[in-house]
């Protein structure tokens, strides 16, 4: 398929990870046009496992054939009703392997990447004020604010975006863990052209498929619209008022493959709405695999008829001949294909500029260059190295006395140290046993007392019966409150009796499960004649 395939004008390839799944789209730009060239969805060898202290150890893979890793025709019969589904052929048997049959057949070195991650490698933060603060004083001051209680070093800048809202508000975008795509893909580099293709950015999924609503749709300012995204592992709704960004729900942990997920998208859609006080949506646009969830079907029964609910259209995207069957399931890889179209139009200011690239990643992507200056230094550098090399040998002759003093100076240092370490060893014994005597002091105390209370409670109702108790609790050492259920009312009075020196504070009705039932509340005081009573 891809052999075949003709590749021109300035290309992008969007690429996804959900779970198992890797979307990949790619588009071509010609003049102002944006032209479809083809999307795919591939199933991974092993889930990407995110790390905060590193990826996981990928070994670099020697470039093979293209033909081991094959791809089925996308646009065959065969592969319906999962038009975009790729089977990985022999040899496919690890991550980086498949990589390297999906990004192999574009031309290398003549394309640039978009990456977009999810969670748990991003993670969203919002704040209600800006502090009157603007770009990198408020960045500094969101990384002041996120890197509150949070062991270890603070986020750098390259892992921190920001999105302000009109009201002033503001939603951070945080990466907190190392992206384990980033290595697979320097892993495999020699396969797929010698380095890393150039990545333009790395975004979120909802920041891409926001961004791919705002390049085909125009609502009226103050029109709601939900994107709702259903993947793999996770579901997301992203709110819209007008053609701007309004408010991202939390993550539900809920995929394509979850029982019923279709219900539980609405009913998170109408809690949200709720929530952010909406009093009415006007569209509802689907994309992920909300196709084959269900989840229109369930919408369009639970909304009016004047709200519009479709799967997501891209009317400003050529289809540049492909099957129609093909891109009417477009939307499987919307965010793919919302990351490689804002590549190709990465001028346009109404998009959201959302970059989490790590620093080194974009430094070693820059091309250098060797000015007149550049020159002149290289031209002396034969010059600069004999005198370099005569100051060294100086320097080492120098070093090689000083080295040996403090040699000796080590000897008498070791011997100090010895003698320091024993006399460290016997405090920190000392130590502990001191600390170890006062806790277990402090553990004896009131222990019996406690002890045989809680027996008399858990006692007396069990022989009441029909009593259960919920919660205990002490305000001081002499006051203890117990609360509880109990199906019959006179039990409540028998078991506060039974305790002794107990006060039956109230009595609610309640209903659980079709039954009625009492809730009590009793206060109990333990004085010196309880105590004394206790300990017999």
């Amino acid at each position: 398929m891809a052999k075949n395939r003709k590749f021109s004008g300035k290309l992008a390839v969007g690429i996804f990870v959900d779970g198992l799944s890797l979307q990949v789209a790619c588009l071509a730009k010609s003049g102002k046009k944006i032209r479809f060239v083809d999307a795919q969805i591939v199933k991974l060898a092993t889930k990407l496992e995110a790390t905060t202290a590193g990826a996981q150890i990928v070994e670099p893979i020697e470039p093979r054939s293209i033909s081991e890793l094959t791809p089925i025709d996308i646009t065959s019969e065969a592969s319906t009703p999962d038009l975009l589904l790729t089977e990985t052929g022999r040899g496919a048997q690890d991550n980086a392997s498949i990589l390297i049959g999906v990004m192999g057949k574009y031309p290398k070195r003549k394309y640039k990447l978009a990456i977009s991650v999810p969670e748990p490698y991003i993670y969203y933060a919002t704040f209600e004020s800006n502090w009157g603060l603007k770009k990198d004083k408020l960045k500094a001051k969101i990384i002041e604010e996120i890197s509150k209680g949070r062991s270890g070093e603070p986020f750098k800048p390259d892992a921190i975006n920001y999105i302000e809202f009109p009201d002033g508000s503001v939603l951070a975008i945080v990466r907190d863990l190392r992206i384990v795509l980033l290595d697979i893909l320097d892993s495999v580099k020699k396969s797929i052209g010698g380095r890393i293709p150039k990545i333009s950015f790395i975004e979120t999924p909802e920041i891409s498929l926001v961004n791919l609503v705002k390049l085909n749709y125009k609502f009226p300012p103050n029109s709601i619209t939900v994107i709702v995204y259903v993947g793999h592992e996770f579901s997301r709704l992203i709110f819209m008022k007008g053609n701007d960004l309004y408010h991202i729900s939390p993550l539900i942990g809920e995929g394509v493959d979850s029982y019923n997920i279709a219900n539980t998208i609405y009913s998170r859609l109408i809690l949200e709405q709720d929530n952010l006080g909406l009093p009415l949506i006007n569209n509802i646009i689907l994309a992920g695999e909300a196709q084959t969830s269900g989840v229109k079907e369930v919408l369009e029964q639970m909304f009016p008829e004047d709200v519009k609910i479709e799967y997501m259209k891209l009317p400003n995207l050529s289809p540049n001949g492909a099957d129609p069957l093909l891109l009417e399931n477009l939307p499987r890889v919307a965010v793919a294909i919302g990351s490689a179209w804002r590549t190709l139009n990465i001028e346009n200011k109404e998009l959201y500029a959302i970059d989490l690239t790590p620093f080194e990643i974009r430094e070693g992507q820059k091309v250098f260059k060797l000015g007149l200056l550049g020159w002149l230094f290289l031209l002396l550098i034969p010059v600069l190295t004999f005198q370099v090399t005569t100051k060294i040998a100086q320097l080492n002759r120098t070093l090689l006395e000083t080295q040996t003093e403090l040699q000796r100076k080590k000897s008498e240092l070791a011997e100090l140290q010895t003698l320091q370490q024993q006399v460290d060893f016997a405090r920190q014994r000392l130590a502990y046993y001191k600390s170890t005597f006062g806790v277990l002091d402090s553990m004896r105390v009131n222990t019996d007392i406690w002890s045989k209370f809680l027996h008399k409670v858990a006692t007396e109702a069990q022989r009441v019966g029909r009593i259960w108790i919920t919660d205990i609790g002490a305000s001081d050492p002499k006051t203890i409150t117990i609360r509880g259920y109990s199906l019959y009312r006179n039990r409540i009075p028998r078991f506060s009796n039974a305790l002794e020196n107990a006060t039956l504070m109230q009595v609610q009705v309640q209903e659980i499960r079709g039954r009625t039932v009492y809730q009590f509340e009793i206060r109990a005081s333990i004085g010196p004649e309880q105590r004394k009573e206790i300990k017999k």
